[in-house]
């Protein structure tokens, strides 16, 4: 758990770190996942992007919504248009829990961004 100097540390870190020029960030084209024991799939950012914005199903995403239910892909569509509202010190608490590492891993191999190893 994070004491109160930690967390004023924290966020004097994040607001320094504010005054410094942004760089660019890219996003993934496309997001990979496993299901074991099918295997390997992936599937374009636009075609959730479509899904999301639209309701439209592209041919792309069809492979995977034949496999849902309406009520099934009526949570989905919900899901990706839902914000999920999280301040600075709850996403770096969040993130420095095993589980929230190993998010971080995924993503990283996902977006072929090399995970920066900690002793």
């Amino acid at each position: 758990m994070i004491n109160l100097s930690q967390k004023s540390l924290l966020t004097l870190g994040f607001g320094l770190l504010s005054l410094f020029p942004i760089s660019p960030i890219f996003a993934a084209e496309e997001i990979k996942f496993s299901i074991a024991p099918f295997g390997d799939f992936n599937i374009s950012v636009d075609s959730l992007e479509t899904f999301a914005q639209d309701g439209k199903i592209t041919p792309e995403f069809n492979f995977y919504a034949k496999h849902l239910t309406p009520e099934e892909l009526t949570k989905f569509h919900a899901l990706l248009n839902k914000s999920f509202p999280l301040s600075s010190i709850e996403a770096f608490e969040f993130f420095n829990t095993s589980f929230g590492k190993e998010i971080v891993r995924q993503l990283s191999l996902a977006g072929s961004i090399p995970v920066c190893q900690q002793a």
